[in-house]
């Protein structure tokens, strides 16, 4: 089975990235292949299973933190709102401060299961992006995603490893496909 997650438009600020973890993450159940979810309330998603973890970089306290983002369900989509004001990039260390679910994903069933991501928003002003983020540290990660520089949308491959990045691609795009 191919998972399939949707995202909705942000307020102000960077796109939703939704995230598949290989490898551990203390914060999660133990790894397993990845589990489908299409945030309709008939199915499984944040909160009804330990599928999923919402991440802020910016929640760090008990209550509401400048530039915390939020996170809510309207019954077919998950959407969080960024909030304008601070960075919210997802960039090397300590610039990484892009809000993420996380699915723990066993390391041996990530390649073969294959991930399939449905957004319904589309990034269209500098610095949105939405896409998927294959991460074993927080600082650690691969990320595929659609973007938008100011002037095209573009899709952005790269390899972040603390304070260096490997960039693998960015190349402009015609258009940003839902799938």
């Amino acid at each position: 089975m191919i998972p399939r997650l949707t995202a909705c438009p942000v307020w102000m600020g960077v796109i939703l990235m939704l995230i598949a973890l290989a490898g551990t993450y203390s914060g999660l159940a133990a790894a397993a292949p990845p589990i489908s979810d299409d945030f309709n309330p008939g199915t499984p998603h944040l909160g009804d299973t330990p599928a999923w973890e919402f991440y802020d970089p910016y929640d760090t306290t008990s209550g509401n933190d400048p530039g915390q983002s939020t996170l809510s369900f309207d019954g077919t989509n998950a959407l969080i709102r960024i909030p304008a004001g601070l960075t919210h990039d997802l960039w090397v260390t300590p610039n990484n401060k892009a809000p993420r679910f996380l699915q723990p994903v066993d390391d041996a069933s990530f390649p073969t299961a294959g991930i399939e991501v449905k957004f319904e928003s589309t990034p269209a002003a500098k610095y949105q992006l939405q896409g998927i983020i294959v991460q074993q540290t927080n600082n650690t990660f691969l990320r595929f995603d659609t973007m938008h520089n100011g002037t095209s949308p573009r899709l952005f491959v790269a390899y972040i490893n603390g304070a260096s990045s490997t960039v693998y691609k960015n190349v402009a795009l015609s258009s940003i496909p839902a799938y």
